[in-house]
């Protein structure tokens, strides 16, 4: 490769970068393309976001350039750009907000855009490996591709976190790549995304005037996983290279969310549960983010080098670089619901209504106690149901198994005996009698644990069984069944746990109180925002604006509904009982009719100070 060419492509983008999300930031505070705080945020005032597109779509450019002068192949090529609908998902997201099942649905099929590019290209071992091979492969890379984009996302909570680990990770693998095999491909291709974020980090250190948005979280997930497969393909970087070095965020992200599946949270939603975010709101986010680059540097980077230099003990090096991160993460107790004493907010006059009294309908009365009563008994059967499905499955999935005629029903006798010696230890050991509301992390051991126990009693009587009658069992069926048994008892209790949760959900009455704001300028913004953060109680459901050519757009996540003229007929069109009104409208000649219009429908007027919109815009 030309060392001057390459020198001036990076220079050139990291210039570039800076432009464009300097640019940008003007575009977005025009445009008001702001960042409410909520629970999940680490930050306190409105800020702008989506820079993401700006050192996105510099990054997408310089690679079509390359595709142009011949230094990436056509696979590589398609497999980079396809980075391309991954960030126009987030940016969509960003402005509007869509739906997870379409945002999922982007990022799985632009993961698949990528192996099936990259499978049709200079893999080692391909073509001489068989489909269920290469099947089985293919799908753990489309799902740890998309889980690298997505924890990516989930791990972009505070201040200059998501630039510093690029900046890092990029700079350790081009190192080891120059060291080992010189200025190549792949080396560029980490310089290149290194080198178009860096300049993010200039608007994005503490405090933040900037957010990159899912549109740059996500991007740079997935380039990242796809400049790694790249440069593995061409076996210029071990694989586990930046497995390792990513080590912070995949702990984190990876234990945060299996923590909140397995105790029955709602894991999908917005939440203050991760590690960085417990140490950020003790330490800042200044500190909480250089750490994050010290222990790249210091406990990773030399683990790193060995994994490359080292192959053959790679794995090892691996375990060494998770094992106290992933302990670390445990005595945070990431993924954990901690009480906050909410206090209320000075400015705003926001006390809730009175609570109705809930009234126990028959399903409450009679229908749950039985369940609560005959509950053990119902899962200990479900459990005999998936004890032979688990047997069933282990022995068929077995290709050295032949079901002949004659040795059918010794089969079918010795799955049955295998089971019901399961079901027996699970019942003896009272695993049907547990907790079945929820599954906590403290009840996985506990549960591995009898289960590997009944699996092992019932393979000793199915083998015994089985030799008396003249047919050996393969030894892979054993460990099979074991693992089946483990995901399907644990899998059984957290979706017996999930259920019980939705059906709680669908009887607690919605107690959010309908509100609508006057004014989609900053003052509106500001009490949206505050609304948003400090009183969960209330449901804000548009803002009201006297200027018509605002009418029905999105601001901040929330529709401008019509004009004030228009507020007694958008009371009673969504039953709204408060309305917000800046003091700074108190000279307005139409603050006269919105007192009107609220005395007329019932409904509280709020006037808010206008200290509190100062101090928040500023």
């Amino acid at each position: 490769m030309n060392i001057p060419v390459a020198v001036s492509i990076l220079l050139g983008s990291s210039i570039a970068s800076y432009v464009a999300i300097k640019g940008y930031l003007g575009f977005a505070l025009k445009k008001q393309i702001l960042d409410i705080p909520n629970e999940r945020s680490s930050h306190t005032y409105p800020t702008p976001r989506g820079a993401g597109v700006a050192f996105a779509t510099v990054f997408l450019l310089v690679i079509a350039v390359l595709g142009f002068m011949r230094i990436l192949v056509a696979q590589e090529l398609i497999a980079l750009l396809a980075g391309a609908f991954v960030a126009a998902v987030g940016y969509c997201d960003d402005r509007r907000g869509m739906p997870i099942r379409t945002r999922l649905s982007v990022h799985v099929g632009s993961s698949i855009v990528v192996i099936l590019s990259l499978a049709a290209f200079h893999i080692p071992g391909l073509a001489s490996s068989s489909f269920v091979v290469i099947a089985v492969l293919m799908v753990v890379e489309i799902f740890a591709l998309t889980w690298l984009l997505n924890l990516t996302n989930f791990m972009d909570g505070i201040d200059g976190i998501v630039g510093i680990e690029v900046v890092t990770v990029t700079t350790i693998c081009v190192t080891l790549i120059l060291v080992e095999r010189g200025a190549t491909v792949p080396a560029l291709l980490f310089a290149l995304l290194g080198i178009t974020v860096a300049p993010f980090l200039f608007f994005n250190w503490s405090p933040a005037r900037i957010f990159m948005g899912d549109v740059g979280s996500c991007f740079i997930g997935f380039t990242l996983g796809v400049i790694s497969l790249i440069a593995a393909a061409r076996q210029e970087l071990s694989i586990l290279v930046p497995l390792i070095l990513l080590a912070v965020f995949i702990s984190d992200a990876t234990i945060t969310l299996m923590t909140r599946m397995l105790t029955g949270q709602r894991w999908y939603e917005p939440h203050k549960t991760h590690g960085f975010q417990i140490l950020a709101s003790k330490y800042g986010h200044k500190r909480v983010a250089a750490s994050i680059g010290i222990v790249n540097l210091v406990w990773l980077t030399p683990l790193a080098a060995a994994a490359q230099f080292d192959q053959a003990h790679a794995v090892f090096y691996g375990v060494t670089a998770f094992a106290p991160l992933l302990l670390i993460c445990r005595y945070l107790g990431v993924g954990v619901i901690r009480s906050v004493a909410h206090t209320a907010h000075p400015t705003l006059d926001l006390s809730p209504s009175h609570s109705t009294a809930v009234t126990h309908n028959w399903l409450e009365a009679h229908a749950v106690p039985l369940l609560h009563r005959f509950f053990p008994s119902l899962q200990l059967v479900l459990m005999a149901f998936l004890s032979l499905a688990c047997v069933a499955i282990a022995l068929l999935s077995h290709q050295n198994i032949s079901l002949t005629n004659e040795s059918k029903t010794i089969l079918v006798q010795a799955v049955l005996l295998w089971s019901v010696c399961q079901c027996l230890v699970l019942a003896c050991l009272g695993l049907h009698r547990r907790h079945w509301r929820f599954f906590s992390v403290e009840e996985f051991p506990a549960l591995v644990g009898i289960s590997l126990l009944g699996s092992l009693v019932g393979a000793v009587c199915a083998e015994i069984f089985s030799r008396m009658h003249g047919i050996d069992l393969p030894r892979p069926v054993y460990l099979l069944e074991a693992t089946l048994s483990i995901v399907a008892f644990a899998g059984l209790r957290i979706s017996v746990g999930r259920l019980s949760y939705l059906q709680e959900s669908m009887q607690r009455k919605n107690t959010r109180t309908p509100v609508i704001i006057c004014s989609a300028d900053l003052s509106g913004i500001s009490m949206l925002s505050e609304i948003r953060l400090h009183c969960p109680e209330y449901h804000p459901v548009g803002f009201v604006d006297e200027r018509p050519e605002i009418r029905g757009l999105s601001i901040c996540g929330l529709r401008v509904l019509g004009k004030p003229e228009d507020l007694k007929r958008l009371l009673k069109k969504h039953s709204v009982q408060h309305v917000f009104v800046s003091e700074a409208m108190q000279l307005n000649s139409l603050t006269e009719t919105i007192r009107r219009d609220c005395r007329d429908s019932n409904a509280d007027l709020h006037m808010v100070s206008s200290f509190a919109i100062t101090s928040f815009g500023t």
